[in-house]
């Protein structure tokens, strides 16, 4: 059975003066990126995808996991949200690493099922234009 998950995730920066926009924005494509290696390696992932508010340095994680019951869908859920964001801060001199301020974030079955290349056609811009999102990474734009 496949079970779509999601959870919202706040950070703050371990090194308030390297937190910028961009930092945080990288941050993020590498957590993304990461989860999509999982996905590759694990059929149990689908379309793992993450959405940004960079401003608030917040992320929704969203992911369709297939799995016998929710709590062992929610196990493999935040093991593989874990571990994106290991690998998202590691191994990269003088990156600074986001630390979650959401200790035990609430998952919860997401109310449309993920689908990766149904992304929004466009939100919003701090200066109030339309942007269009990557087509394969839906993300809000702060």
């Amino acid at each position: 059975m496949t079970f779509y998950l999601t959870a919202d995730l706040t950070f703050v920066c371990v090194d308030p003066a390297r937190d910028t926009d961009d930092e945080f924005d990288a941050f993020t494509d590498a957590v993304t990126d990461a989860l999509d290696d999982l996905a590759e390696v694990d059929d149990r992932i689908i379309d793992p995808g993450i959405t940004v508010n960079i401003t608030r340095r917040w992320a929704g994680v969203l992911m369709g996991v297939t799995a016998n019951t929710q709590a062992d869908a929610i196990r493999l859920f935040l093991a593989n949200v874990r571990a994106a964001l290991h690998a998202a801060g590691r191994g990269t001199p003088g990156w600074p690493i986001y630390k979650p301020t959401t200790q035990v974030p609430q998952v919860r079955e997401a109310e449309i099922p993920f689908v990766r290349h149904r992304a929004p056609e466009c939100s919003w811009t701090t200066g109030g234009a339309l942007e269009r999102p990557d087509e394969n990474r839906p993300r809000a734009v702060a």
